[in-house]
């Protein structure tokens, strides 16, 4: 229940991302800072072990916030080779690059990433 109400509320709220269930897991949005501050508050009502924001990031837009996301969609990603729990950090950073977000990778486990070989 909890991995499919993330998926709604960010797709009610209008925000784009995505979600990475597991240990550790991840949410990364996108949007209008209310409609984030409101995900943010439906997440924290959901029991967790832990919960924290790692980092934000607001902007003045002078364009279309479309014309701004790294995302189109908010989606659940699993990054895993062999389709068990066990995350394959390599894939998660190469997937982090491609969206230009690889200094997430740093912060979030406090190593430099690295690709898969």
């Amino acid at each position: 229940n909890k991995r499919r109400s993330i998926v709604d509320w960010a797709k009610d709220l209008d925000l784009t991302g995505f979600s990475m269930p597991g240990k550790p897991g991840c949410i990364c949005v996108e949007g209008d800072s209310d409609n984030v501050q409101e995900f943010w508050s439906r997440l924290r009502n959901l029991s967790w072990q832990k919960l924290q924001i790692k980092d934000t990031f607001s902007t003045e837009i002078t364009s279309k916030l479309d014309d701004l996301r790294k995302f189109s969609t908010f989606e659940e990603k699993l990054f895993s080779t062999n389709n068990d729990s066990n995350i394959d950090l390599g894939l998660f950073f190469q997937f982090l690059k491609e969206k230009q977000l690889e200094n997430i990778f740093s912060l979030y486990f406090g190593v430099d990433g690295k690709l898969p070989s």
